[in-house]
């Protein structure tokens, strides 16, 4: 990690400038207050397929904690920032996917990383179902159990919107706001990464390149 921030400051892989240099450094800076980056560089000093299965623990990991909020742990409102902090750390993960691929490894798999980022969305789903769950039931109008929560953060996260549930107060209102933008950024990031990828996540071989 540290290589890397050697690489976008002195822009030896991607020529950038002003405030895409700026935000890029701060998204490989941020990467050192948060376990991931750890669990990566432990696990893989073994071998790189060891990292991989590592790092998907520890995103499932992340996911059955998440169920866990919901449905066993006593419901306790400081739970909110241990799921912010880990939610922040999935988020800027996935924007150094977009504005680090130049430093970044290629994945020796798409259909592999294209599937974790599908992971990452359901986790991030059940991230903000837990928060609504543990600080908004009663600023969320019709939230009452676990499932409502549940259902009430996916169906934020593709701004559909059926009017059965609503948040009523500004907090509320902003957490709601804060998952629709997260969310449409990485529909947008899933749709980019399949399509500029289309040829090598196995569909398209040589030989129908050349037809």
């Amino acid at each position: 990690q540290t290589e890397h921030i050697k690489s976008v400051w002195d822009c030896k892989k991607y020529e950038d400038f002003g405030i895409e240099r700026l935000f890029r450094l701060v998204l490989v800076c941020t990467q050192f207050i948060f376990p991931g980056l750890y669990i990566r560089d432990i696990s893989g000093r073994h071998n790189v397929l060891t990292r991989k299965l590592w790092v998907e623990v520890y995103v499932i990991v992340k996911v059955i904690l998440y169920l866990l909020i919901l449905f066993y742990l006593p419901t306790k409102i400081w739970y909110c920032w241990i799921i912010i902090y880990l939610l922040i750390e999935t988020f800027m993960y996935l924007l150094g996917l977009i504005f680090l691929n130049t430093e970044y490894r290629q994945p020796a798999s798409y259909k592999r990383n294209l599937l974790m980022v599908i992971v990452n969305y359901i986790e991030i789903s059940l991230g903000f179902a837990a928060i609504y769950y543990c600080a908004f039931r009663d600023a969320i109008c019709g939230l009452k159990s676990s499932i409502d929560a549940i259902y009430f953060s996916f169906i934020s996260a593709t701004t559909i919107g059926y009017g059965d549930m609503q948040p009523i107060t500004n907090l509320a209102k902003f957490t709601c706001v804060a998952q629709s933008v997260i969310s449409f950024l990485f529909t947008v990031f899933i749709i980019g990464i399949f399509l500029s990828n289309f040829d090598k996540l196995g569909y398209i071989n040589n030989n129908n390149k050349k037809a």
